[in-house]
């Protein structure tokens, strides 16, 4: 048995070997033309009553990002002017804050997008233009279609969070919500219908978002496909609206894949990302087995984002969309490493030679070689930062004890809900101990985040890291979410690159075990 072990890891690592020395050869060979279109678009616009320089921050979805969303920024003068050309795949969403107000533009390659307002008086004076007379209606309708619907999607979305009693589940609380978003569903699709600025096709694509948006909303909560009597229901357009209606015989919609759609249809990618990923029925796909009982050693040694890989060669027939699927999982797990470097590795050598699209893979191999210097054992890159008081801060001044590492920023939900439960909890915990909690704050103005400081009572040793994805420190630890914490060992190494604050109050967890070293 011992044997076969042998010959077994060492196939693997002649494999492994074998494929990374050929695996640039590989690449050279294989040629895909993606049929997503390339290109840009251009941002411009003049903002009145401007006071000073200011930046419109902006989202564009995008094919391969960890977030499915890449960051945008558009600098505006201290006359409000500003122009940028934004690189784009394909029709994208485009999500801009305008005077506050955030509104979400289909974009395309070469579009123009051009706003004007005036900042005293937002509302009686934007303006919104295209490139052409249809590309101006579609946009602006854009702009309405946010201002009637937005505040009401997040009320929506918000409610269907609840906190909801054991009286609501038995009167039947999933039944209730399906029967909410079916009322603002048909309200939307009125809305869409009765714009008659807009032709057929872009009235049907524009139900298809906010189908898409729906299903999604249903399955992030869990209430889509978690039980059988939920699976009799879908969202089925009929006339101009969309009806709750059962789905015995006729299979639901978000049940088929559309090549059409994920090209064209930046909120379908959203749904069967997030489909694929949680949908555990009982035949499709097939798991056998609820419950695995064993040994504990065999359980951490376990490849569980095999798991996710080969469902999704399984699920994906069409192959761009399979590739597309793969090549993010794999991104975000080389980034996140809340896997094992190894473990990813594995199934990035599995998949590359089956994989058509060139972009992709050339893609992955980029992110594969700029994330290995984050595994444990490797250096954490030095760094110096001005913390509250204006003194300077380095990362080798804490050599000899263990850091927890803290990015996070003053207007980010999940980093100010750690700050007040968990992370309190987990000083108290090691309090006394050789551990130094180094908190980076990446966003906002200075005098902002000493307010927050103060507000949140964030103890430990807390430095400014100006920009976010514009400052070296967060450019050199590979910053792109937060709150993102990570372990520095009493050598300067990395010990976790990506470890959850509330882990830590966990017995025998990573921090335990790094002190003892």
């Amino acid at each position: 048995m011992e044997l076969t072990r042998m010959c077994y890891q060492n196939k693997y690592l002649f494999m492994k070997t074998f494929c990374l020395f050929f695996m640039t050869i590989f690449l050279g060979i294989v040629t895909f033309a993606q049929q997503e279109d390339k290109g840009s678009f251009v941002v411009s616009g003049q903002i009145l009553n401007q006071k000073g320089d200011d930046t419109l921050n902006c989202w564009l979805t995008c094919y391969v990002s960890i977030t499915g969303q890449r960051n945008v920024k558009i600098p505006v003068d201290k006359d409000g002017r500003f122009e940028k050309s934004v690189d784009v795949e394909g029709p994208q969403n485009f999500i801009v804050g305008l005077n506050g107000f955030w509104t979400t533009f289909y974009v395309k390659p070469k579009d123009t997008l051009n706003i004007r307002f005036d900042k005293n008086n937002f509302f009686q004076t934007i303006s919104i233009k295209g490139n052409t007379e249809k590309r101006t209606r579609e946009l602006n309708f854009n702009f309405q279609f946010a201002a009637h619907f937005f505040e009401k999607q997040m009320a929506l979305s918000k409610h269907l969070s609840g906190p909801f009693t054991k009286e609501d589940s038995l009167a039947g609380i999933d039944s209730m919500k399906v029967s909410w978003i079916n009322k603002e569903y048909n309200l939307e699709c009125e809305f869409i219908s009765g714009d008659s600025s807009l032709d057929k096709q872009m009235r049907q694509l524009f139900k298809q978002e906010a189908y898409y948006h729906w299903t999604y909303e249903m399955l992030m909560r869990m209430f889509l496909n978690r039980i059988p009597e939920f699976l009799k229901y879908e969202l089925a357009e009929k006339s101009e609206n969309i009806l709750i209606t059962p789905s015995i015989i006729n299979v639901p919609k978000y049940r088929n894949l559309y090549l059409n759609d994920f090209y064209n249809i930046p909120q379908y990618r959203e749904f069967i990302g997030l489909f694929n990923m949680t949908y555990t029925a009982r035949r499709q796909p097939p798991q056998p087995f609820w419950r695995y009982s064993g040994g504990l050693e065999h359980e951490k040694n376990t490849n569980w984002l095999e798991r996710s890989y080969y469902q999704a060669m399984a699920n994906f027939n069409f192959y761009p969309i399979r590739d597309w699927y793969i090549t993010n999982l794999l991104v975000k797990n080389f980034k996140s490493q809340q896997q094992s470097f190894e473990n990813i590795e594995q199934v990035m050598l599995d998949f590359l030679p089956v994989c058509k699209n060139q972009d992709y893979k050339e893609m992955i191999l980029q992110v594969y070689n700029g994330t290995k210097k984050y595994v444990p054992g490797k250096p954490a890159p030095d760094f110096t930062l001005k913390d509250e008081n204006g003194k300077d801060v380095s990362l080798a001044d804490f050599k000899g004890k263990v850091v927890l590492l803290d990015f996070w920023g003053v207007h980010c939900g999940p980093c100010i809900a750690d700050l007040k439960e968990t992370v309190p909890k987990v000083h108290q915990k090691y309090k006394g101990k050789n551990v130094v909690f180094l908190n980076v704050c990446v966003e906002d103005t200075e005098d902002n985040w000493k307010e927050a400081i103060k507000k949140y009572k964030v103890e430990g040793v807390n430095v400014f890291a100006k920009g976010w994805e514009d400052n070296p420190v967060c450019k050199a630890y590979g910053i792109e979410g937060i709150p993102h914490y990570m372990l520095i060992d009493k050598e300067g190494n990395f010990a976790d690159f990506n470890c959850a604050a509330y882990s830590l109050l966990w017995n025998d967890n990573i921090l335990d075990k790094t002190l003892e070293k």
